[in-house]
């Protein structure tokens, strides 16, 4: 356990009786101590331990179902090598290093099938419990995001609830005109959301919306919810400066409400072109001194 495991690994592939608790005992204990020696400073990588944790379930696995199917003949050791091939490709995201790796190590075409199948299922799972991979995970924290082999925009690598403003001030629907004109010259918005009496959001008024009726000549005396616009465009807390900025974009807009994912009326916070200025200023100094550090 405090080293490669490659006499370990070495060992399961050449079937040495091993017992399945034992190797469900090696592989729960390469999980605990991997990160703790990371994230304790310890040198080292992850490529090993996941050839180790892949090569102790796949045994393991192996060794149940021979006990379980006696007479198909099953080879653990082959179980051993697909689990080495899954779990690579789990931690690594690359799943071609992880179809050649193994084969190259088998020379055996008849493996070529079940390491598709147990590399695609594992990737699949990876992907959406953690889109970035053990490596492009640690670039992620620092503000870099790869797509495609290149480093893309510090937009893309903030999200919109970083940004956003939590504390705003809102008008109701049966508030007066008058009454939201004295907020936003207080405040200087060019907008505020508008809620109903249960506190959800159903539109936003503007100063535009405000002029509109000012250059009618209509009754000043129109309730907000009257005036407001009901037609919304909305940002959600776990998306990037990047879409919502696109979103923006469509109506020529300087604000965004931002409302919860599963509940469209739910106001958690208001996206500004201010707020998305700021961000972008913060994202582009640290990225500069992150690389200057590094060189």
């Amino acid at each position: 356990m405090l080293g490669t495991g490659y006499a370990t690994i070495g060992n399961i592939l050449d079937g040495k009786p091993l017992s399945v608790t034992l190797l469900l005992s090696l592989a729960l204990s390469r999980l605990v101590l991997t990160p703790i020696c990371i994230s304790g400073g310890f040198h080292g990588g992850v490529f090993a331990p996941a050839l180790f944790s892949g090569a102790s379930l796949g045994g393991a696995y192996g060794l149940v179902a021979k006990q379980v199917f006696p007479s198909l003949n099953i080879s653990p050791p082959a179980f051993a090598m697909v689990g080495m091939a899954a779990v690579l490709a789990g931690t690594i995201h690359a799943p071609i290093t992880s179809f050649m790796l193994l084969f190259e190590m088998t020379h055996d075409y008849r493996i070529i099938l079940p390491l598709i199948a147990a590399v695609n299922v594992s990737l699949f799972l990876s992907w959406h419990l953690q889109h970035d991979s053990v490596y492009t995970l640690g670039l992620a924290r620092k503000g870099i995001r790869l797509q495609r082999g290149r480093d893309v925009g510090v937009l893309e690598t903030i999200t919109v609830d970083k940004v956003m403003e939590t504390e705003i001030d809102t008008l109701r629907e049966s508030d007066s005109l008058t009454v939201a004109i004295d907020l936003l010259m207080q405040k200087r918005y060019h907008g505020l959301p508008v809620l109903n009496d249960d506190g959800e959001l159903t539109g936003i008024i503007t100063v535009q919306d405000i002029d509109r009726i000012q250059g009618d000549g209509s009754d000043m005396m129109h309730t907000v919810g009257e005036v407001c616009t009901r037609e919304l465009l909305l940002a959600y807390p776990d998306e990037t400066i990047r879409a919502a900025l696109r979103r923006i974009g469509v109506r020529n807009v300087s604000q965004l409400p931002v409302v919860a994912r599963d509940n469209s009326r739910r106001l958690v916070g208001l996206l500004r072109n201010t707020d998305i200025a700021r961000a972008y200023d913060l994202a582009v100094t640290r990225r500069a001194a992150i690389r200057h550090r590094a060189y």
